[in-house]
């Protein structure tokens, strides 16, 4: 097994047949879910999704994975999001979007969100991403939703002092 599992969890993942993790969801076991099939058909691309039936909506909720040589797949991000309302894309893009320092995936990321209703949840130039051998920090993972569940969502935090990852 490639992934821990926590009492009162459900756990869907991919994982990698490679070095490292792969993707996971975990949802609580009181929520009524429906893995979602067929994402896409690039077997190099990590995504996972659940349909989470809360309070008679839907919530389509995907965790992706993107490797740091790889360009995201901003097509796929968006049909995500033209597919399904109420989604969350959670995940390590690998998208630096500070301006000293952005890169391809950050400059797609940035066009991306100007461009579309999709919004980062993220609080920018706050680092996702800490090396502690060179102290090394960045904002590469990132939480995006439509405009209509972000308003349900502006009130999150991340503890770093129980972080065991490199990435939060």
């Amino acid at each position: 097994m490639c992934f821990a599992t926590f009492e009162n969890y459900s756990t869907i993942h991919k994982c990698r047949s490679t070095r490292g993790g792969g993707v996971a969801i975990m949802i609580r076991n009181d929520l009524d879910f429906q893995i979602i099939g067929n994402i896409t058909d690039d077997e190099a691309i990590e995504i996972i999704g659940a349909k989470i039936y809360i309070n008679n909506k839907i919530i389509a909720i995907y965790s992706y994975y993107n490797a740091p040589n790889s360009l995201i797949n901003i097509e796929l991000i968006q049909k995500i999001f033209d597919d399904n309302e109420n989604t969350i894309l959670c995940g390590d893009l690998n998208a630096i979007t500070r301006s000293t320092h952005r890169n391809k995936n950050g400059h797609a990321l940035m066009n991306l969100l100007a461009s579309s209703n999709i919004i980062s949840l993220n609080q920018h130039n706050e680092p996702t991403y800490f090396c502690n051998r060179n102290e090394y920090a960045e904002e590469l993972d990132y939480i995006l939703t439509d405009n209509l569940l972000a308003p349900l969502n502006n009130d999150f935090i991340v503890d770093l002092e129980d972080l065991t990852s490199d990435h939060i």
